[in-house]
C-alpha cells in the first residue's frame, strides 16, 4: 500500500474532527448566514459535505467489496433527501455522515486500500487519490464556512501541500483562458509555503507543468494556499493574501470571482 494513505487518513480524521467542533459551536443564526459559496448557506455547505460523505461511503463500500459502484439514481435520492433536512439537522446530520465514512478508511486494511482502484469523474484513482479527493472538498468547503465568520481564515496548513499537488490537474481541467482575456498566454507561477514554480500554458490544452524556478521571472507570485484558492475559483481581491502578485484577469479564468 502507499505510505501516503495512512498519513492522509490520519489528517482527514483531524480535519473532521475540527470541522465537527466548530459545527457544534455555531448558532441557528450562523447556519444559516451566506456562506463564501454564492448559493448556500452555511448549513447548505454542510448538507453538501454531508450528502458527499453519504455517497462517498457507497461508492468506497462498493469498490471495496467489488460491485458496481452507486448509479445516478442512487445520488439523486441522497441530495434530496438533505436538500429537505433543516439547517439545524443537516449541521447536525453532516458530522453523523462525515464520521462514518472516516472510520470506514479508518477500518480499512492495508491490502484493501491497496487493491482499490476506479474511475471517478473521468481520473483513475487509487486509494490514496480516493480519500484526497474527499479530504480537498473537506478543506475548501471548511474554509467556505470558517471565512463567514473570519476574514482572515486560510487553509488548512497542513494539507496545503497535498492540494497544491493537485493544482496543475485542476488548472488543465478547469481553467477557461477566454474568460480572463488571457488565451494562449504563458505564465511563470511561484509560490511560498511551500516554494514551487510552474508554467501555466493558457492555450488549447491548458497545462500546468513544474518550471525550475530560476528560468524566468514570476508572473504569478503568492502563497501556496492562495493559488490553491485561485485554482477553485476563492480568490476575490478582498480575500488575496497583500502582496500577491496577479496579472490582470487571471481570477476569471478559473472563476467565478
Amino acid at each position: 500500500m502507499s505510505s501516503d494513505a495512512p498519513i492522509l487518513i490520519s489528517l482527514y480524521r483531524r480535519l473532521h474532527d475540527g470541522l465537527a467542533a466548530r459545527v457544534g459551536s455555531l448558532s441557528p443564526v450562523d447556519l444559516k448566514a451566506q456562506s463564501y459559496c454564492a448559493d448556500w448557506t452555511v448549513a447548505q455547505v454542510l448538507s453538501h459535505l454531508g450528502s458527499g460523505a453519504e455517497i462517498g461511503l457507497g461508492v468506497l463500500a462498493a469498490v471495496v467489496a467489488g460491485e458496481d459502484l452507486p448509479g445516478q439514481e442512487a445520488n439523486v435520492a441522497i441530495w434530496d433527501a438533505w436538500n429537505a433536512k433543516s439547517p439545524e439537522t443537516q449541521a447536525a446530520d453532516f458530522v453523523t455522515a462525515d464520521e462514518k465514512l472516516v472510520q470506514r478508511w479508518e477500518a480499512l486494511g492495508d491490502d484493501e486500500i491497496g487493491a482499490i482502484h476506479l474511475e471517478r469523474f473521468g481520473m483513475q484513482l487509487d486509494g490514496p487519490a480516493l480519500v484526497l479527493m474527499r479530504l480537498s472538498e473537506v478543506v475548501l468547503h471548511a474554509w467556505d464556512v470558517e471565512v463567514t465568520f473570519d476574514d482572515g481564515a486560510t487553509l488548512d496548513a497542513e494539507a496545503v501541500p497535498w492540494l497544491l499537488d493537485r493544482v496543475p490537474l485542476l488548472a488543465a481541467r478547469m481553467a477557461r483562458p477566454d474568460a480572463g482575456g488571457l488565451a494562449g498566454a504563458r505564465l511563470v507561477v511561484a509560490t511560498t509555503d511551500p516554494a514551487a514554480s510552474y508554467e501555466l500554458d493558457l492555450g488549447d490544452p491548458v497545462t500546468m507543468t513544474v518550471a525550475d524556478p530560476s528560468t524566468a521571472a514570476a508572473d504569478v507570485a503568492l502563497p501556496a494556499e492562495a493559488l490553491i484558492r485561485l485554482a477553485y475559483g476563492r480568490l476575490d481581491p478582498g480575500h488575496t493574501p497583500a502582496g500577491a502578485v496577479l496579472p490582470d484577469g487571471l481570477r476569471k479564468v478559473f472563476g467565478p470571482v
